[in-house]
């Protein structure tokens, strides 16, 4: 992980809407060179469980700064491209952290089948 420490995920799975939660999931990600880093960026699509196909990724996401090299963005299904095309999918996500002239300085691969987005079905009350 060219870049990084270390990099985290709240949940395993998350809910595009509805009563049923968590509606998002958290993602933490912290540098290694937290002097030369200004930003990092989250980067997400979807992937079919059933095809392998993935859709497009999303634009880039700038995380927060939190302090001591830490960034975090809480992410929600509608900040994803294609959420109706897919059912069920895996969430691929990816970090990249930029120096303040957005040149790259560490990139980690891509995280592929670690976190789910699913439907909400609540059950009906009698």
């Amino acid at each position: 992980m060219k870049g990084f420490l270390t990099v985290n995920v709240s949940e395993k799975e998350f809910y595009k809407g509805g009563p049923c939660q968590p509606t998002s999931v958290k993602f933490t990600a912290q540098v290694s060179d937290p002097v030369s880093t200004a930003y990092v960026l989250l980067f997400v699509r979807f992937k079919s469980r059933q095809t392998g196909v993935t859709g497009d990724w999303s634009d880039s996401i700038k995380m927060d700064l939190i302090g001591g090299g830490t960034y975090v963005h809480d992410l929600v299904a509608a900040e994803m491209k294609g959420v109706a095309s897919f059912q069920n999918p895996w969430v691929q996500y990816q970090f990249v952290a930029t120096k303040a002239n957005t040149r790259e300085i560490g990139r980690t691969d891509i995280f592929s089948e670690r976190l789910s987005l699913l439907e909400c079905k609540p059950t009906p009350t009698p």
